[in-house]
């Protein structure tokens, strides 16, 4: 038996969004840092580092937006 909940099947294509409005957040720069990616993350599968987390803008775009195989996250606020 099928069960479609439908709470959680619409969480399925709702795109991920910054999960803090962090001061110096990226989300409305996005547009130009996409300009300055490196090319192979559009035609390869890599493994995605992201030393300055914050609120997760960057990271939530290239993951939508290109092949990513791995990331590894990481942020220290002290």
């Amino acid at each position: 038996m099928h069960n479609t909940n439908t709470k959680y099947s619409s969480m399925l294509f709702t795109k991920a969004k910054p999960f803090l409005k962090w001061a110096g957040g990226k989300g409305q720069l996005l547009k130009q840092i996409s300009d300055f990616l490196p090319n192979e993350l559009k035609t390869d599968e890599i493994t995605y580092f992201e030393p300055f987390l914050g609120g997760g803008a960057v990271f939530f775009h290239v993951v939508q937006n290109y092949r990513i195989k791995k990331a590894v996250l990481s942020d220290v606020n002290d």
